[in-house]
């Protein structure tokens, strides 16, 4: 779709819409590639950032690195030497994810891909441990330290992976998954408010908001023209507030909207749709 938008853009100009690729070969080829940031290596490929959907693709990748070192290393019976193994692939992995975001930006963002597997078994660690029924309240005070931290020490950018501080960022991320997870499951206690029916339909339909975010982000210049025209008269907060709502009410509409439109809700949402359909027959 971003692909389409963009060519529509090359070929009616106007201010509210940008044509985010130059052309048709230069989409397929960043489409191909699938960077979520500029792209560097040693070879001086000029390819152009396909945008947020880059996390689909290396979380692909992060998937398949993990479950097959789960599966490679399950034979292994004593649960202490099990976790040792594991945890050092893991670290080796991340180390070199970290190390190759100083040096190339691969396809798929691998980069990230490896980095992630830090994430990936510290979620399992907990689960497997039922850490989260264990820890008191007062635990969760040292995870917001640790995220604080994590997020004044500055730009944490895993699409590279690259950040002042790698380790401190991944500390900080895992912290902050736990604080959020903490929340969400205080707030699954109140399913039948208003607020919470929504965030619930957020999260159900988020690869279309994601899709239409990417959109938002790139081909349509509505934001940007907001901002250009409500900064001079009421100044950054107010501005950044009301292009924050924008981006937020741009993804509703169409959060809304796509699951209303035959044909084009079987592409964002098959499981729901399309491969129904094709069951019934």
């Amino acid at each position: 779709m971003l692909l389409v938008v963009s060519a529509i853009a090359r070929l009616l100009p106007n201010p509210l819409l940008n044509a985010y690729f130059p052309s048709w070969q230069q989409g397929l080829i960043a489409t191909a590639y699938g960077a979520g940031s500029a792209v560097f290596n040693p070879w001086h490929w000029q390819v152009q950032p396909i945008g947020a959907v880059w996390f689909l693709l290396s979380m692909f990748i992060a998937l398949q690195l993990f479950n097959g070192v789960m599966l490679l290393t399950a034979r292994r019976h004593q649960r202490w030497r099990q976790a040792i193994v594991r945890g050092g692939v893991f670290a080796m992995f991340a180390i070199l994810g970290g190390w190759l975001g100083q040096v190339a930006y691969l396809p798929w963002a691998v980069n990230a891909a490896l980095l992630a597997q830090l994430f990936l078994y510290a979620g399992y660690l907990v689960k497997q441990t039922a850490l989260l029924r264990r820890i008191s309240s007062a635990w969760y005070l040292l995870f917001t330290f640790m995220w604080l931290v994590s997020a004044f020490q500055g730009y944490f950018a895993l699409t590279v992976p690259t950040s002042p501080n790698l380790l401190i960022s991944v500390m900080g991320g895992v912290a902050g998954s736990l604080c959020i997870i903490r929340v969400s499951d205080w707030l699954s206690h109140y399913p039948d408010a208003r607020p919470i029916k929504w965030l619930k339909r957020y999260g159900q339909l988020s690869l279309v908001i994601l899709c239409f975010h990417l959109i938002d982000l790139n081909v349509i210049g509505i934001e940007g023209w907001l901002t250009n025209h409500l900064i001079a008269h009421m100044g950054p907060l107010v501005t950044t507030i009301i292009a924050i709502s924008y981006r937020i009410g741009f993804v509703t509409v169409a959060m809304l909207a796509i699951p209303h439109l035959p044909g084009i809700r079987a592409c964002f949402l098959p499981r729901q749709y399309l491969f129904r359909r094709l069951k019934r027959r």
